[in-house]
């Protein structure tokens, strides 16, 4: 039964998403099985050219299994003052009053 319901989530979203271009975010991915990710590929195998699938994971053997056309990077962790620099500037700038950025 759930192989029936897997099947039909794999055409709904080749339906969904066969004749469109696409940016797809999955983050911080943690599964390492081929097999959970196959799954989700086929349905995004006949995507339209130019569509994208951004992964990001801490994890090297997750990089390994998602078969990338393009190179993994590995990125540094950031500092807290960078982090902080970085909430500051997309979030708070847009919802708090100026006086208490400070």
């Amino acid at each position: 039964m759930q192989s029936d319901n897997l099947d039909l989530l794999q055409l709904k979203l080749k339906g969904s998403l066969g004749d469109k271009k696409f940016l797809l975010v999955l983050d911080n991915v943690w599964e390492k099985g081929c097999s959970e990710w196959d799954r989700l590929r086929i349905p995004l195998l006949g995507a339209w050219k130019g569509t994208k699938v951004v992964v990001t994971t801490r994890n090297r053997k997750v990089a390994a299994v998602m078969r990338a056309n393009h190179p993994h990077y590995l990125l540094g962790e950031l500092s807290a003052e960078d982090c902080w620099s970085l909430f500051k500037n997309l979030h708070l700038k847009m919802e708090t009053p100026r006086h208490f950025l400070s």
